[in-house]
C-alpha cells in the first residue's frame, strides 16, 4: 500500500512527459537534397537513433539519425543515385511512392531486400515527361514496412515544375509540410491500437507557427506520410487552392474547404492569408466505422498573419 501512491506518481510524470510540451515552435521546412547536372546522389542510413519529435527526445529507426529526413529535389530526366544502408535487425529496402519509374533491376523494386548489415545501391531514372509534383519515399519490405514507416522512416521527393506554366506564382514562398504521427512510451516508439495517444506533428513539431502577410499567397506542399491515420484539413477562416493531387497537377485551381489525406496521400495547395490575426490548421477527428479506429481531431499547425500587406494576386 505503501508503494502504490509513489509507483502512480511516478506513472503519471512518465504520461505527463510522453505528452509533450505547451510551447509553440516556429515552423520548418525540412533539410533538402537536391539534383546536380541531372544526378542526385545520397546515402540514407536506416538505424536506430535518438531524435527529436515534437520537442522532446525518442528512441526511433529513421533514415540518417533523422525523424523527418532530407527532401529529395530533382527534374524530370534525372537519375536518382542512392545507396541505401541498413543498420537495423530487421531486413528494409526502399520504395519511391507514386514515381512512375521503372520497377525492375536496382530502381524502384520493392523486391529488393536489404539484410541488417547490409547495402544496396538503387539507380532510379525519372523521365523527362514525368509528372511535376510531391512524391515520397519510404520502406516497403513485407512484414516490416507499417512498423519502420511508424517510427518515422518517410521523407519528401519533389519532381520540380509544377508552376512553370504560371509565371506569376513562379516566385511564390513554398512550404513543405509533411504529417507524421507518433505512439510515444517510455521514450520509445511503441504500437498501440491505430489512432489511440498519438501525437500528430508537422515535420516532426507539434503545432509550429507558419508566419504570413496579409495578402500573401505560399504554396504549401502536404504529404500524408504516416503509416496509418487519415487527416481531414481545414485552415481556419480560409479555403485551399487545390493545385495538384497525389502529384498530378489539375487541369485548373480548385477551391475547397477542406482535405482529405489517407495514408500517402498528397495536396499541393495555393493558401492566401486574409487580414492579421492567428487561424488554427486544423485535422478533424476521424471514424472508419463500427470495426475500425476513431480518433479525435487536433490543431495541427497556427497561421500568424502579420506585418506589411501584399496585394493578393488574382
Amino acid at each position: 500500500m505503501r508503494t502504490a501512491a509513489p509507483l502512480a506518481l511516478f506513472l503519471a510524470a512518465v504520461e505527463a512527459h510522453d505528452a509533450g510540451p505547451a510551447r509553440r515552435e516556429t515552423f520548418r521546412d525540412q533539410a533538402v537534397v537536391a539534383s546536380h547536372d541531372g544526378v542526385l546522389a545520397l546515402t540514407l542510413t536506416a538505424a536506430r537513433a535518438t531524435v527529436d519529435v515534437a520537442s522532446r527526445p525518442v528512441l526511433a529507426a529513421v533514415y540518417n539519425g533523422s525523424y523527418v529526413p532530407p527532401t529529395l529535389r530533382v527534374r524530370p530526366g534525372d537519375v536518382v543515385k542512392l545507396r541505401l544502408v541498413n543498420s537495423l535487425d530487421d531486413e528494409t529496402n526502399l520504395h519511391m511512392h507514386g514515381l512512375a519509374v521503372s520497377p525492375l533491376g536496382n530502381s524502384d523494386n520493392v523486391f529488393l531486400h536489404v539484410a541488417p548489415g547490409g547495402a544496396q545501391d538503387y539507380e532510379i531514372r525519372i523521365p523527362s515527361s514525368h509528372a511535376p509534383g510531391l512524391y515520397w519515399y519510404h520502406p516497403h519490405p513485407h512484414g516490416h514496412s507499417d512498423d519502420q514507416v511508424r517510427n518515422g522512416m518517410s521523407g519528401a521527393l519533389i519532381v520540380e515544375g509544377l508552376l512553370d506554366p504560371f509565371p506569376d506564382l513562379r516566385d511564390v514562398t513554398e512550404h513543405v509540410l509533411l504529417l507524421k504521427d507518433a505512439q510515444i512510451g517510455g521514450g520509445h516508439i511503441v504500437h498501440r491500437a491505430i489512432g489511440d495517444d498519438a501525437v500528430r506533428t508537422v515535420n516532426g513539431m507539434l503545432n509550429p507557427t507558419i508566419t504570413l502577410r496579409p495578402g500573401e499567397t505560399q504554396l504549401w506542399r502536404i504529404g500524408n506520410i504516416g503509416a496509418d491515420l487519415y487527416y481531414v484539413l481545414t485552415l481556419e477562416g480560409h479555403r485551399f487552392y487545390e493545385v495538384a493531387r497525389d502529384g498530378y497537377r489539375l487541369a485548373r485551381l480548385v477551391s475547397q474547404r477542406q482535405l482529405l489525406l489517407p495514408p500517402g496521400a498528397r495536396e499541393e495547395v495555393l493558401v492566401q492569408a486574409a487580414g492579421p490575426g492567428t487561424y488554427a490548421l486544423r485535422t478533424a477527428g476521424f471514424n472508419t466505422g463500427p470495426q475500425g479506429n476513431q480518433y479525435p481531431g487536433v490543431v495541427l499547425a497556427t497561421m500568424r498573419v502579420g506585418g506589411a500587406a501584399i496585394t493578393p494576386m488574382a
